[in-house]
């Protein structure tokens, strides 16, 4: 249709002035709970993946859930979920991507100061923008050495397909939706 994908979705509002975090943990009291998150993430997200790619209804709601709890982990101390994101053991590329993607924009959030319905979206839709990927051959997402011309067309169609994914769901918000329509 030729139509940008952002069209018709608000940008996000600015952030408000800084935030005090009420609830904060010491590095090594963090350490365990953001450790048990972290695997509690990673098989939610493989989860939903593998929901995606079997063409069965996936589970946000249990996604978003362990969101809550990663995100809540960060905001109390930030640096145990970033250790953890560092010294993770060599894993599928696609669910740690993910996760990764999501724990760094809570805590760039936090860092910002933003209050913790505005993190809440950024987590989310860090988490999603490139769960279109689901719907790519795994040949093509795997291959080694520069795509074709098209192969990169198709590779860049998840975005689009990461779209489809969440436009059926009414707990995604526009701004969720912005950030998995304009991530590239």
């Amino acid at each position: 249709n030729g139509a940008p994908l952002a069209a018709g979705i608000p940008p996000a509002p600015l952030p408000k002035p800084s935030v005090k975090y009420e609830k904060q943990a010491p590095v090594e009291d963090e350490l365990a709970i953001a450790s048990e998150v972290r695997e509690a993430i990673n098989e939610k997200v493989g989860e939903f993946m593998e929901d995606i790619r079997s063409g069965r209804s996936p589970n946000l709601s249990s996604v978003k859930q362990a969101i809550a709890r990663m995100e809540e982990s960060i905001l109390r101390n930030p640096d145990a979920f970033m250790w953890l994101r560092q010294l993770r053991k060599k894993d599928a590329y696609s669910y740690t991507h993910c996760i990764d993607c999501s724990a760094l924009a809570v805590a760039f959030g936090r860092q910002l100061g933003l209050p913790a319905e505005q993190i809440h979206e950024l987590a989310l839709g860090a988490l999603l923008f490139d769960i279109g990927k689901t719907k790519i051959p795994e040949k093509l997402l795997n291959k080694p050495g520069k795509l074709s011309d098209d192969e990169f067309s198709i590779v860049k169609m998840h975005v689009e397909f990461a779209l489809g994914i969440v436009d059926g769901d009414n707990g995604i918000s526009p701004q969720t939706r912005a950030m998995i329509a304009t991530h590239h």
